[in-house]
């Protein structure tokens, strides 16, 4: 299978992302969305993350 269909981020070109292009966007979209300003965030802590509890569940 080649790599181009195997890649789960991909450029403009249809070429997979390399590891200092997939870290230039998500420090783009982490400065974008301000959190970054708050909280030290990382591709390893948001691979690590929970998503929230749904505070409305009973238990």
């Amino acid at each position: 299978m080649p790599l181009i269909e195997r890649a789960l981020f991909v450029g403009v070109q249809g070429k997979p992302l390399n590891d200092t292009q997939l870290g230039q966007v998500f420090r783009h979209y982490v400065a974008s969305s301000g959190i970054g300003e708050r909280k030290r965030v990382t591709p390893h802590r948001l691979r690590s993350a929970t998503p929230p509890r749904d505070r409305t569940e009973v238990a």
